[in-house]
């Protein structure tokens, strides 16, 4: 009789155990979703856009940088 309770309780926990699991993985997918389908409001389109302009602007003034030094390794080469 014994073997039973435990047996019972085992599938008890197993059951319960599964739950658990199911409800916090189901619960990471819609938190997740709602993210994703949040449309971003005006001001966050506009400090997206400024980043990608400042980002453009960087590598544009990085690659002078670079040309300027390279124009000058030549000038110095040269004389």
């Amino acid at each position: 009789m014994q073997e039973f309770y435990i047996l019972g309780g085992a599938i008890l926990a197993i059951i319960i155990i599964a739950a658990v699991i199911t409800f916090s993985l189901n619960k990471g997918d819609s938190s997740r979703t709602n993210e994703l389908s949040s449309v971003p409001d005006e001001l966050e389109l506009r400090r997206r856009d400024n980043e990608t302009m400042l980002r453009h602007e960087r590598r544009a003034a990085h690659e002078r940088h670079f040309q300027n030094l390279e124009a000058q390794k030549a000038l110095t080469s040269e004389k």
